[in-house]
């Protein structure tokens, strides 16, 4: 019965360990497939094998985790379509984040020359008011129905993202601090809201799961921005330089063209980040088709009760 035991745990063991072969082979090759798409070309058999392979491993992690009794991931929490959609939004958000901070601290050290510690200080003011905002978006979300919190915090991101698209070599610090404020604070009016509205509409003992999900979904999407982002920067700088004709240029004239290059790439990414945040705004409004504002607040105020009662209950 002991042998049994040691066997049957072992085989869990290593069909778990199985899964998240799956899953990290797909992460991996499809991370390399979107970091190295430029230097290979995309229709190099290099990238289109890994995108294969990584999709094939994703398959068989997703059609694994359907079939087993205990998920790693419960992916059935997708077939509720509010959570889903809000995760898609999340999704899009998070891309559209990691361009700027990926490359504003490039921006500012390569080609204005700025120090590490400079670099922290001009992006200080933007963080510290997304913390502020943050309490208030909290009480807001109770007192305005959350679809406008949403659409405001898209449109303030987009409006940010833009005008950051529109840099040049010798651009004001207090320029970019001012408009990754603005941005800054969009993310606080969306981030909060799209969570709650989308696990409000998972039941109670999926929430664990669907929480995971979410994070899961957030983390993926953020590597693999960067991955997208920096593959797209590296080719529309090889397109800027030879537009430049930094090849030809004389050695005094290189660095000034190689910043301007790069300011360049970075503006034509910021516009692509921008047409990416967009298109959550058509998205947030399927989320609030199916249940009105009073029968969500009522749903809240019961919940609150009932997780009331039950620590009154341990008590």
């Amino acid at each position: 019965m002991a042998a049994y035991s040691l066997l049957q745990t072992e085989y869990t063991e290593n069909v778990r360990f199985a899964r998240l072969g799956y899953r990290n082979l797909s992460s991996g090759s499809l991370l390399i497939a979107f970091s190295e798409a430029h230097a290979w070309g995309w229709s190099s058999w290099r990238t289109l094998s890994l995108l294969a392979f990584g999709f094939l491993m994703l398959g068989c992690f997703i059609r694994r985790e359907l079939t087993v009794p205990e998920p790693l991931l419960n992916l059935k929490v997708f077939v509720n379509v509010k959570y889903t959609v809000s995760l898609a939004v999340l999704a899009i958000i998070t891309l559209n984040l990691y361009s700027g901070t990926y490359l504003i601290p490039v921006f500012l050290q390569n080609v204005q020359g700025a120090s590490a510690l400079e670099v922290g200080l001009i992006l200080l003011p933007a963080t510290l008011a997304m913390a502020g905002v943050m309490p208030l978006v909290g009480k807001l979300y109770m007192r305005i129905a959350p679809q406008w919190l949403i659409v405001s915090g898209i449109l303030l991101i987009a409006v940010g993202t833009l005008a950051i698209g529109h840099l040049d070599v010798n651009v004001s610090q207090w320029y970019i601090t001012l408009w990754l404020t603005i941005r800054y604070i969009g993310l606080s009016l969306t981030i909060m809201p799209l969570t709650n509205v989308g696990m409000e509409a998972i039941p109670r003992e999926l929430s664990g799961h669907a929480s995971s999900v979410n994070n899961w979904i957030r983390q993926v999407f953020g590597s693999f921005s960067i991955a997208l982002f920096t593959s797209l920067m590296a080719s529309r700088l090889s397109v800027h330089n030879q537009a430049l004709g930094l090849d030809g240029a004389a050695e005094a004239q290189r660095k000034l063209l190689k910043a301007e290059a790069f300011t360049m790439s970075s503006n034509d990414v910021y516009i692509v980040a921008t047409l990416i945040v967009l298109v959550g705004l058509p998205l947030v409004w399927t989320l609030f088709r199916s249940k009105p504002r009073q029968e969500r607040l009522a749903s809240h105020k019961f919940r609150n009760v009932q997780n009331l009662t039950q620590k009154e209950q341990l008590k």
